[in-house]
């Protein structure tokens, strides 16, 4: 944080425990009861129900939802974030997913020494945007 400014966010997790719960009844207070109720059913099964395409090992932690305030991109700030969760998480394994149009986010965990290690096609690429989830990996040195 700067000045009370949130600067960037991630969540890490071993995957028993989700990062995200959603709340459906926040969604329709604030989106109307149709809007809220599908915004939910969508959001829920992106952030919540969709399952890793490998299967999470004991000793592995699942980096997510890394985001940096756009004013501030550029500035080291999810680098910094990343790096934090390295030192202060007990995980020897990091695992990630990434859009493969997202190529500053790729290039940043390459620099911070993730390799993709799986690339699962998305199905309404054209929809979406992009191609591919790239999974990418970081371990620990010993």
């Amino acid at each position: 944080m700067e000045a009370d400014t949130v600067l960037g966010f991630a969540a890490c997790t071993n995957n028993a425990v989700p990062s995200i719960k959603l709340v459906q009844h926040e969604f329709r207070r604030h989106l109307g009861f149709i809007k809220g109720t599908i915004a939910y059913r969508i959001l829920k099964n992106e952030f919540e129900d969709k399952p890793y395409p490998f299967k999470m090992q004991a000793g592995m932690g699942a980096v997510e939802f890394v985001a940096t305030a756009s004013q501030y991109r550029g500035r080291g700030v999810a680098t910094q974030i990343i790096q934090y969760i390295h030192e202060n998480t007990p995980f020897k394994t990091y695992v990630l997913e990434v859009a493969d149009t997202n190529t500053n986010a790729v290039q940043l965990y390459e620099k911070l020494g993730y390799q993709v290690f799986k690339r699962v096609p998305e199905p309404h690429h054209k929809r979406s945007g992009f191609n591919f989830y790239l999974y990418m990996q970081y371990r620990k040195q010993q």
